[in-house]
């Protein structure tokens, strides 16, 4: 059986983890939306004018005058 620690999540809730997570740097937060919250608050605005810059670049790529069923692609072959 893996070896357990007890860990404090930055919202101040107490939790068990693994050692070996401990080590890799894991087990900071007690339950996945935690960890998402905090990893999203970490970006701060930085990080929210490249998500916007990655959407505008991939929304320019597409291109809506081809032919949007599905079966489209198949007659490029």
């Amino acid at each position: 059986m893996a070896q357990m620690v007890e860990r404090t999540c930055w919202c101040g809730k107490k939790f068990q983890a693994r050692v070996a997570d401990v080590k890799r740097g894991w087990a900071k937060s007690c339950c996945k939306s935690h960890a998402a919250w905090k990893r999203e608050k970490a970006k701060g605005p930085a990080g929210l004018i490249e998500k916007d810059r990655r959407i505008a670049a991939r929304d320019d790529d597409l291109s809506w005058d081809e032919d949007p069923s599905w079966d489209a692609h198949k007659g490029s072959f």
